[in-house]
């Protein structure tokens, strides 16, 4: 990937806030990250182009559902912790956006019983 493309990836938007999401809060099918960062109707582009770029790659469930789920690669993860990083100098705790995620990837109905 060159250096360009890089830089066009990470202006893209979406993309850090997924990195982050999946850093943060371990790996997720696709409405989960939708519930947690945008329900953009091209966010299932971007997923993709993140796992074509090397950021994301894609596990099957293990509990026999074949669910599919989408984890950080090591290259992601390294990227994911930089943004992490750059978020906690300027200020923002990662348990703040730990929560954050958390509180908009709950589904609807768990968020009433916590509330």
């Amino acid at each position: 990937m060159t250096s360009e493309a890089n830089f066009k990836l990470f202006e893209t938007k979406h993309v850090m806030r997924i990195l982050v999401f999946l850093h943060l809060c371990g790996p997720k099918c696709k409405s989960d990250i939708y519930r947690a960062v945008s329900t953009n109707p091209r966010m299932a582009s971007k997923i993709d182009l993140m796992e074509q770029r090397g950021l994301l790659m894609r596990k099957v469930q293990e509990n026999g559902s074949r669910k599919i789920l989408y984890d950080l690669t090591p290259m992601g993860e390294n990227c994911a912790a930089m943004v992490c990083r750059m978020e906690e100098e300027s200020g923002v705790p990662v348990s703040v956006l730990r929560s954050d995620f958390l509180k908009k990837s709950l589904p609807y109905s768990t968020m009433s019983r916590i509330g």
